[in-house]
């Protein structure tokens, strides 16, 4: 089983998700493999590299904007 079909067994208790769960979590796993140490820097991490991130998991966005902004607000 990937990484993915594992992610994306995890139930996701939020109200109103922008994004899937499994999606969120593979980009904070991503991010954190290539050095961000918080939330400002995934968020930096997931903007640098979001067309890439969108075409190689062929995500149905055109943007991917406030994957951690409920946490990043926090930090």
């Amino acid at each position: 089983m990937s990484l993915i079909a594992h992610l994306q067994t995890i139930p996701d208790f939020r109200t109103q998700p922008r994004y899937p769960l499994w999606v969120v979590l593979l980009l904070v796993i991503m991010g954190t493999l290539s050095g961000c140490d918080g939330y400002r820097a995934l968020e930096d991490f997931v903007a640098r590299h979001q067309s890439s991130l969108i075409e190689v998991l062929e995500l149905p966005y055109k943007r991917l904007e406030y994957v951690c902004e409920p946490f990043s607000r926090n930090e």
